[in-house]
């Protein structure tokens, strides 16, 4: 797994019009990677300490 690394984003158009139920918002995408980030993170540590189990 990997990190996602794109720069956080930011809303372009904020039309009121449009319901906010049907809009993928800057705030949406940059949850999101921090939530994969977060568990690339932990997935990480978990790898890290199953081939140090290995190894003794």
């Amino acid at each position: 797994m990997g990190k996602i690394t794109y720069e956080d984003k930011e809303n372009l158009d904020t039309n009121p019009s449009i319901p906010e139920k049907n809009k993928v918002t800057a705030e949406n995408m940059n949850e999101i990677k921090e939530g994969i980030n977060e568990l690339d993170l932990q997935l990480s540590g978990i790898y890290v300490k199953i081939i140090e189990d290995e190894n003794e």
